[in-house]
Order: C-alpha cells, then structure tokens, then sequence
C-alpha cells in the first residue's frame, strides 16, 4: 500500500465475534487506541451483533473494518456466517474492508518474540497499559477461553494490518 493510501486510513475498526459477542479495538492509524471492549449479546446473537457494530460504525465513522479470515481457522459455522454478514453489512455502510488470518497475526508478532495468543495478549497488556485491566487470567487447558481475550484478538488484528503494511 502506498504511503497515500496510508494516509487516507484514519481510523480503523477490528472486530473479533465470539460465542457470547465480540470484542472490538479502534485505532488510529497505526498507534492510537481509540477504544476498545467487549459487548455481549442476547437473543438473535447474530442480529444483535450486527446492530450493535451498526451503531459503533455510527459513532467512530472508521475508514477500515478488519475482520479474522476464518478460511483456514476452527471457527464454528455461526461465526464464520457472522463474519461475513458483518463484511457485507460494512461495505454496505461505505466502510472498506480486510480480512487478517490467525497465520498473519503469530507472523506479526513472531517479530517480537510471541508464538501464543496469550503471549500476544501479554505484550498487548505491557505495550498499551490501558489494555492491562482487560487481561485475563492464563487459561487452563480444561476451561473455555475468556470472552475478553477477543479484545486482544482485535488490538492484535490492528497491529498485524499495520505491521505488514510497512513490511509492504
């Protein structure tokens, strides 16, 4: 991508769906954590997130919304169906859109040492304190994962499109 192009992606929407909701990071380009979080949803859990997105596309008008290319992933069907209502829903707001593989962000951050999502969540955490309350404890092997670590996910999505866009 041309430095040009660079210029015009101001704010940056990831969005990472999860069993109970999503997570979600905005960044301006490519240091600026605008906010972030994790909203659960009831009900229609797809429909619920939709309008929820819908509403944080409203507020924070990004230019790019990144979403988990789930090709090669284990998602399970409805997340993955989510994912690409939540494509054709952006576009259709006049948002562009990207897709970042789980194989992109471990080559990101492999570039600092993480082979983990826990580790990219820790170095997440140490490098934007703000990040840090948001933490989960590590995971045990017999536990579900922490719906907040789809935080991480997203923060991580960001960097990841940032780190290959200068590799570029």
């Amino acid at each position: 991508m041309s430095q040009n192009n660079e210029q015009e992606i101001l704010r940056v929407l990831a969005i990472d769906p999860h069993r109970k909701g999503f997570g979600y990071a905005i960044v301006e380009a490519p240091d600026e954590l605008i906010d972030w979080g994790n909203k659960e949803v009831t009900g229609d859990k797809n429909w619920s997130t939709l309008l929820q997105i819908h509403e944080l596309i409203e507020e924070y008008q990004p230019s790019l919304l990144l979403v988990e290319d789930t090709a090669d992933s284990h998602r399970c069907e409805r997340i993955r169906e989510l994912i690409d209502r939540i494509v054709v829903q952006a576009v259709s707001e006049g948002v562009r859109t990207c897709k970042i593989s789980q194989t992109m962000v471990r080559k990101a951050f492999a570039t600092v040492g993480c082979a983990t999502k826990e580790e990219i969540a820790r170095t997440l955490a140490r490098y934007r304190s703000e990040l840090a309350r948001s933490l989960p404890a590590s995971r045990k092997p017999w536990t579900s994962e922490d719906p907040r670590m789809s935080i991480f996910d997203s923060v991580a999505m960001t960097f990841t499109y940032f780190h290959f866009q200068k590799v570029e």
